[in-house]
């Protein structure tokens, strides 16, 4: 439950971070997907929940910040089958969790883009593209270093037993 919090609390920070933060200045914040990410590691062995939380957080990004109902429902929960599925190779590692996290946003603004465009709400601009992968990456992988020592103090402290 301490974990669904931070999904809230996340959402809720990126709400606050973008109405702060112009939309074309150089940090793109996309902290609930980057909680989504740093959290599959703790869900391994309730996948279900964990994919309940991916497509609700989807559900309420698409009604709080898109116009595209249901497409982040579908693409965050997409990426929680991946992440279930890549984390069975990788153990809870800083270096792995952070690379996770970087293809994690780059699928998901490549993603997007490509569906924008082909629905005709964008441009086929490659540039438009990357700019909006390397400024979202910064702030990004900066949250995601914090959430997994946040995350990791957390399950050491309340869900790892000692024998």
């Amino acid at each position: 439950m301490i974990f669904v919090f931070f999904v809230f609390f996340s959402f809720l920070l990126e709400h606050a971070f973008s109405m702060c933060i112009s939309l074309s200045s150089f940090f793109q914040p996309f902290f609930s997907l980057t909680a989504l990410v740093m959290l599959s590691p703790y869900f391994l062995n309730r996948k279900k929940e964990y994919f309940l939380i991916a497509f609700f957080l989807g559900f309420f990004y698409d009604i709080t910040y898109t116009n595209t109902l249901f497409l982040n429902a579908f693409l965050f929960l997409a990426l929680a089958f991946f992440l279930t599925f890549s984390k069975r190779f990788f153990q809870n590692q800083f270096f792995f969790s952070l690379l996770t996290l970087f293809f994690s946003i780059c699928f998901y603004q490549v993603v997007t883009f490509f569906l924008l465009f082909v629905i005709g709400y964008l441009p086929f601009d490659l540039v438009h593209l990357f700019m909006g992968i390397v400024h979202s990456i910064l702030a990004n992988l900066i949250y995601g270093m914090i959430l997994f020592f946040v995350f990791d103090r957390i399950y050491k402290r309340f869900y790892s037993f000692k024998g």
